[in-house]
């Protein structure tokens, strides 16, 4: 069964869950290192569902690659394929060095150690931001 694709409800869902358990308790590394990793998937929703509104479809016939990847190659390919309306808002995320560096698909696998509570921090805050910014367009 296929799934109906919706990027705002999935931005919202996915930082309400990393909320949640950077919540539930604090101390506990397991659900920080969780909850980093749901507030990439987060901001990339967000940010996807800027490129649709902006009017970048994902079934283009120029076949827009950025919303088939994740970070850091999503912020790569949308400097490269960023069109539409939003693509001045688009450009400066894609462009900003910082937003959500060292977040990466690969740290599913890594030690709790590995994610360090700063980065978690920054993280959330990219996020928050890519969904505020979602919701303005």
């Amino acid at each position: 069964m296929g799934y109906h694709r919706d990027f705002e409800q999935a931005a919202r869902r996915h930082y309400k869950a990393a909320e949640s358990l950077l919540a539930a308790q604090p101390s506990d590394r397991q659900n920080d290192c969780d909850a980093g990793y749901l507030l990439g998937f987060a901001a990339e929703c967000a940010l996807k569902q800027m490129m649709l509104r902006g009017g970048m479809s994902p079934s283009d016939k120029d076949g827009i690659r950025a919303y088939w990847v994740h970070f850091p190659e999503l912020k790569t390919l949308l400097k490269d394929e960023a069109h539409g309306r939003l693509r001045a808002q688009l450009l400066h995320f894609a462009s900003n060095p910082s937003l959500m560096s060292n977040w990466h698909t690969e740290m599913r696998y890594a030690r709790n150690s590995d994610i360090s509570k700063s980065r978690i921090d920054g993280w959330k805050e990219d996020a928050k931001t890519l969904i505020t910014s979602m919701e303005a367009y």
